[in-house]
């Protein structure tokens, strides 16, 4: 057995005496081990019997329980997802789509053999207000412990707190009972709340509510990583191409060469119709050839400038992350978790995936050290868990990140907006580890 790393036993220590807690530890640091030692413990003192991990699909069906086969042979793991039937097993994982059935499961079952609960990823769980997590509450809130685990514990801005402590500290939450209150407190709305500001000082008050119930551990304080760099491609649309974009952002319609006419109903609906129009293909809503009333997607081409400087790029193997269903790459392996082995063989050259497929639960720093963003995503969460597919321990190389962005467009504001994101979230984590020691 490998004794615990330095993070590992600092988590460990600091969850020990604490019933409810946010375990937020950055990528490669072992949250899930130190999670499965400190049940271990906690069952050891009869203080519970029996641990119930919700999780992400990939991270349900293939994280948690290699690690726990690898750390903790001696637990019995029941995969509800497969079976739908209680036994005598130690460990009970679900992921987090399967809540609705769980509930029912439980009404007709009228049995709930489980008082230690996990959230892995916890971020998930941020909207209170989302029918998973108000048919949760029963369960969470009768619960002897409650571990909320995330590496981006501030995946937009502060406002993400609220929902995160509302699932693990229910009644307790540091921030009250309801979010409009935490909102009033703290954020300025604007014009029909649809801002989301924070109040001089709020910042600095919403951290010291939650430095006591959330530890931060960032991966930079722990493992000494390769370097990480970034090199943004420039890919013009040209003058035709760029004409037709700046008329879909200004009219929220546009023709299509090809006979399509594209529609965005709202300003959201819009951004997502401009980044697929710089991914090269964007979709159509049409009448449903079968079904009446129904509607579906059409995809129409508009471009394949990306795909030729994705191409271009001669490092290899290169793992590609793409935003949208339709973007393909040439003689690229659509990568799923199946295909971890073979990446890490080295048998892949050219990979390409979504991020909400491969991007947590899956170790690729084996196979390559080269990623690229066809398309860029609104996500903090994605854009650090992807990387960390390659940027994590056990990487040996350097890892370069690649990102195609088309001048003058939608590309070049998402990016800004992630690096902000990110250096908020980045600023959270640095002041709550800080305060650890204090």
């Amino acid at each position: 057995m490998h004794p615990l790393k330095p993070a590992q036993r600092e988590g460990l220590e600091w969850l020990s005496d604490k019933p409810r807690a946010i375990y937020a530890a950055g990528c490669g640091l072992g949250k899930t081990r130190t999670t499965i030692e400190d049940f271990l413990w906690h069952r050891l003192c009869g203080d519970c019997k029996r641990m119930f991990v919700l999780a992400p699909k990939n991270a349900a069906y293939m994280t948690w329980p290699a690690q726990i086969k690898q750390w903790a042979p001696e637990l019995k793991v029941n995969m509800l997802n497969d079976t739908w039937e209680w036994d005598d097993s130690d460990v009970i994982v679900l992921h987090y789509n399967r809540v609705k059935k769980l509930v029912d499961f439980i009404r007709a079952t009228k049995f709930w053999p489980c008082d230690y609960v996990v959230l892995d990823e916890v971020t998930c769980a941020r909207n209170p207000k989302a029918v998973r997590m108000t048919q949760l509450a029963p369960i969470l809130q009768q619960a002897n412990f409650v571990r909320g685990l995330t590496g981006t514990p501030r995946s937009k801005s502060e406002a993400d707190l609220y929902g995160m402590m509302q699932a693990v500290f229910q009644d307790k939450n540091p921030f009250g009972q309801t979010q409009y209150m935490f909102t009033k407190r703290y954020f300025d709305t604007g014009y029909k709340g649809w801002d989301m500001n924070l109040l001089p000082g709020a910042k600095e008050q919403i951290w010291g509510l939650v430095q006591d119930k959330v530890l931060c551990q960032k991966t930079s304080e722990y493992l000494d990583l390769p370097d990480i760099s970034y090199v943004d491609i420039e890919v013009p649309l040209g003058k035709e191409l760029m004409a037709d974009y700046k008329v879909l952002k200004k009219k929220l319609f546009l023709e299509l060469k090809g006979g399509g006419k594209v529609n965005a109903a709202s300003a959201g609906v819009l951004v997502n119709k401009l980044l697929q129009f710089t991914s090269g293909k964007i979709f159509e809503a049409i009448p449903h050839p079968t079904k009446e009333g129904k509607m579906s997607r059409k995809v129409n081409f508009i471009h394949d400038k990306k795909t030729e400087a994705l191409l271009n790029i001669k490092a290899r193997p290169l793992l590609v992350m793409k935003n949208f269903s339709h973007t393909e790459i040439p003689s690229a392996v659509d990568l799923d978790p199946s295909h971890e082995a073979d990446w890490n063989a080295g048998k892949i050259p050219l990979a390409i995936g979504h991020p909400a497929g491969i991007g947590i639960g899956v170790n690729l720093q084996a196979g390559g050290c080269n990623l690229c963003w066809h398309t860029q995503t609104w996500s903090l969460i994605d854009k650090i868990q992807a990387e960390a597919r390659l940027w994590r321990t056990g990487q040996t190389e350097p890892v370069t990140v690649y990102r195609l962005l088309c001048p003058g467009t939608v590309d070049e504001a998402i990016t800004l907006a992630l690096d902000e994101h990110e250096e908020g979230q980045d600023a959270l984590m640095t002041a709550l580890s800080f305060t650890r020691d204090m």
